[in-house]
């Protein structure tokens, strides 16, 4: 079922396989549509979704997989588990009973018919009185229809399988009576109520079954009453609307003419549970009101998640990426005590790729292709605790650039006097540099955390990268062959760019001044470069003066 080679308009022309869910937004990422790769196959077999079952681990299943999860799971567990006892006849002077399953998330519909003709008005009730039906003289067929009416299955054959409805059926004589047997007024099953309920649980209580009269629930949230809505044995706290907080829950079953009652309590947790996140050390981060705080890396980066919430119990932490699926945080595959690991192409763990920010998705594959995920990426995430309530969804934004050339020199600490590249990359590494840097045709700099005192001058370099570094001077980049990057650069002086081979990124910096001739459009990366004194030069244009 969870495979095809048919098209999707095939699947709609013929009504098979997924057509039901073609075009829906997937719980497990994108949309419910046709995907290569499946049957442990890379070509020629077709999966609903990108992160199908079996196919990418973390991800809610889509509604695919998941109607037929309910299907085989729903058919192993009988939905009507007792009730009125239906191996004889019985009298019309008493009341049925049908005892139901009774989901978290929603209650079953009961329906009630007689001789095939269904009993107006009995409002899902787990109870039929026969005599207020005044049935003729003889015999009858009473059933009652138990229905699953849950949203993971669309497909009629399944809701209509033995799976998800059920029947119960009684004959009915009025010739036989039926004699006054004493029930005592019980509560006799419901919701556990030795921990809290969630705010969108629905609650239920089951009473003794006399067969003269139905002991009435009345429930109170609060010491409120709650709207009875016909079936008073299920309240759907979610119906309700609860704030933030702790609430109490109460159903009480009176004794019709006897003043008796039983009563149940309940704990509602409505508050929802809070998750902080914690990143590895960025390059930059850029800080609106009102927005997500925004990250630049220019290398794999780490991603802590931690649940808190008021009540009792595990509170787990999902995400999510540039909003595809909701992606469980099980801390990182090897070890969960580990922060998840993001690179631009992902990392293979056990024949499993893991924190892909490239094509693809989250989780993939080994084998299937996949370009570098640089550029700029959000990341939501949200807690669920252990009652179900699920928190808001917040978000940081996380942009990656490409890693720095690899370092064949390595500078730290104090260099006194000027310092010239000639060949290779060399690396300041919080180095202090007392005189100007010149870099020559074919060499490349990287400058991370240091400071120099003068001028920093490159004509035909390979590369230039200005890492959160100060340059008390003036900058002049001309004819640079691969990038130029400067993120958190201070530059005292004026920077000039001149006829760059792709576009220079300059992020969250400050100059003196700013010029470019000849090349492309710099970049910002959101965070755009403080220019103390601008002047007409078209990086102006390009790159705002900001406070």
């Amino acid at each position: 079922m969870h495979h095809t080679v048919l098209t999707e308009r095939q699947m709609r022309d013929t009504r098979a396989k997924w057509w039901r869910w073609l075009g829906e937004p997937s719980e497990a990422g994108g949309t419910i549509g046709r995907y290569e790769g499946g049957l442990y196959l890379q070509r020629g077999v077709w999966r609903p979704s990108r992160h199908s079952m079996m196919k990418s681990l973390g991800f809610y299943f889509d509604q695919v997989g998941r109607e037929r999860m309910t299907q085989r799971i729903a058919a192993r567990v009988g939905i009507v588990p007792g009730g009125t006892t239906t191996d004889q006849a019985v009298g019309a002077d008493r009341l049925l009973w049908v005892d139901t399953l009774h989901p978290v998330s929603h209650a079953l519909t009961v329906t009630w018919s007689v001789d095939g003709r269904a009993v107006p008005r009995t409002g899902n009730a787990r109870h039929l009185d026969l005599r207020k039906l005044r049935l003729s003289p003889g015999r009858h067929t009473v059933t009652a229809t138990v229905t699953d009416p849950t949203e993971f299955v669309r497909d009629p054959a399944v809701r209509s399988s033995p799976a998800l409805t059920q029947t119960r059926a009684w004959t009915v004589d009025t010739a036989v009576r039926t004699p006054v047997v004493e029930s005592p007024l019980a509560i006799t099953a419901s919701t556990a109520t030795d921990r809290p309920v969630g705010a969108h649980d629905v609650v239920y209580v089951r009473t003794s079954q006399p067969t003269d009269r139905a002991p009435r629930v009345r429930w109170t949230l609060d010491g409120r009453p709650v709207a009875d809505t016909g079936n008073d044995r299920d309240v759907d706290l979610g119906t309700l609307r609860l704030s933030r907080g702790t609430h109490r829950l109460t159903a009480r079953v009176d004794e019709p003419g006897t003043g008796r009652a039983v009563t149940r309590t309940w704990t509602v947790d409505a508050t929802r549970p809070d998750v902080a996140y914690a990143l590895s050390e960025p390059l930059l981060t850029v800080t609106r009101p009102g927005r997500p705080t925004e990250y630049v890396y220019n290398g794999p980066f780490t991603m802590g998640l931690t649940g808190t919430d008021d009540g009792t119990g595990q509170v787990t932490s999902e995400f999510r990426l540039d909003g595809d699926g909701w992606h469980n945080y099980y801390g990182w595959p090897t070890d969960a005590r580990s922060p998840f690991l993001f690179t631009a192409t992902g990392t293979d763990v056990d024949g499993l790729v893991y924190g892909n920010l490239g094509s693809g998705g989250l989780s993939v594959s080994p084998f299937a292709e996949r370009s570098p995920g640089y550029g700029r990426h959000r990341v939501e995430y949200r807690g669920i605790d252990a009652v179900g309530n699920i928190g808001s969804a917040r978000a940081f934004v996380a942009t990656l650039i490409p890693p720095p050339p690899a370092c064949t020199t390595v500078v730290s600490g104090r260099h006194a006097g000027p310092l010239t590249v000639t060949a290779g990359v060399t690396c300041l590494r919080a180095a202090t540099v007392t005189g100007p840097v010149t870099v020559a045709a074919g060499a490349a700099l990287v400058a991370q955390g240091s400071s120099i005192a003068g001028n920093l001058t490159a004509s035909r370099a390979t590369a230039v990268e200005v890492l959160n570094t100060e340059v008390r001077g003036a900058v002049a980049l001309t004819g640079t062959t691969d990038h130029v990057t400067m993120v958190g650069a201070r530059v005292a002086g004026p920077l000039a760019l001149a006829g760059t081979a792709s576009a220079p990124i300059l992020a969250g910096g400050q100059v003196g001044a700013l010029a470019c001739s000849g090349g492309p459009t710099p970049i910002d990366l959101g965070a755009p470069t403080t220019v103390r004194n601008p002047t007409a030069a078209h990086c102006r244009r390009v790159m705002p003066p900001t406070a």
